[in-house]
């Protein structure tokens, strides 16, 4: 029982952010929770608050199993993106 919850979550996140709305989601979140910046900006609240961010980041990540260098890329093409929008 457990393992079915388990296999139709996987294929549940999964499916969401294949499509081309989830990517681009994906890849907001990816700029928005901080996933590489630094959680501490000098206020222990914010920086709780920024790793809490970050953590839910990485529970999505862990559960669609996305690589560093799709990550990378997500970045590369948002920064991309944001100057073509300049």
């Amino acid at each position: 029982m457990i393992l079915e919850f388990q296999t139709k979550r996987v294929k549940a996140f999964k499916d969401a952010f294949s499509t081309e709305a989830g990517k681009i989601v994906l890849q907001d979140l990816v700029k928005e929770c901080g996933l590489f910046r630094n959680s501490f900006t000098g206020d222990i609240n914010s920086a709780l608050i920024n790793e809490g961010k970050r953590n839910v980041l990485l529970y999505i990540l862990s559960i669609i199993n996305v690589d560093l260098p799709t990550l990378l890329k997500m970045v590369e093409d948002n920064r991309k993106e944001i100057s073509n929008d300049e």
